[in-house]
């Protein structure tokens, strides 16, 4: 019996891995189950009013637009967003930022971290569509 439970997590583990690998960095993902997961972004983040002053930049329109650019946040950006030349318009990067901001942009002030690659996938997708 401990052989075969034994057995089943190696293949369990294994597929895991193998999915997770075959899944391209922020690439694939659910705009809709996106929309549900990005509910943990408005603690700091702006999803849907322009004129509102939050934590955090607002995510209306982040795609495409240069780190550190949004006007009604300009003046609480940290340095390194400001110098980075990061533009979010690349999933790869986006997804690394949205697992772990440091290792992108150094003295970033977003200290949220998203650890299910699918889940940083979603929010990706979903943050394509606001405009």
């Amino acid at each position: 019996m401990n052989k075969f439970v034994l057995a089943a997590a190696v293949l369990f583990v294994g597929g895991i891995i193998t999915g997770a690998e075959a899944q391209e960095r922020g690439k694939g993902g659910d705009p809709e189950a996106g929309k549900t997961v990005a509910r943990q972004c408005v603690a700091c983040h702006n999803l849907d009013k322009p004129d509102a002053k939050p934590t955090g930049p607002s995510l209306l329109g982040v795609w495409g637009r240069p780190a550190g650019t949004d006007p009604q946040y300009a003046a609480k950006y940290g340095p390194g967003i400001k110098e980075s030349g990061v533009v979010w318009d690349n999933e790869e990067i986006l997804d690394r930022y949205l697992e772990n901001p440091q290792s992108v942009i150094k003295g970033s002030r977003m200290a949220f971290r998203l650890a299910d690659p699918k889940k940083r996938a979603d929010v990706i997708a979903y943050l394509k569509t606001l405009k």
